[in-house]
């Protein structure tokens, strides 16, 4: 699983107003119109040494992206997102980029971060 985190605190619960770093998971998979994308969302607690990743019920998404969709975040993310060494490396960082900018403009973290909020 490839990841990436926040460096912004943000509440992840509904019922307390604790609020913590957020570590998102993420995988993907490539077909001919379009791509799946599943992310989970972990909240970081604890010292670095001992710190704890604590799955967010709902924090996450799986995603079916298609055809101009999928044309438009790319472009999008393109634009974020420096050309690696290596192809893989590239398109994995694109999805990556992708991803933030759907947690930044859809769903439970839109109002709570920014592209900026992301290492």
């Amino acid at each position: 699983m490839l990841s990436f985190r926040t460096k912004k605190e943000v509440q992840t619960s509904l019922h307390d107003t604790d609020v913590n770093l957020i570590e998102f998971k993420f995988v993907y998979s490539r077909e001919t119109y379009g791509m799946y994308v599943k992310v989970d969302a972990y909240k970081i607690s604890g010292e670095e040494e001992n710190e704890v990743l604590e799955l967010i019920p709902a924090g996450g998404s799986y995603r079916k992206i298609m055809e101009e969709e999928l044309e438009e975040l790319m472009t999008a993310a393109m634009k974020i997102t420096e050309p690696g060494a290596s192809p893989l490396d590239y398109m994995d960082s694109l999805v990556k980029s992708g991803i933030k900018i759907v947690i930044t403009t859809k769903g439970l973290w839109k109002s709570q971060l920014s592209i900026e909020d992301f290492e």
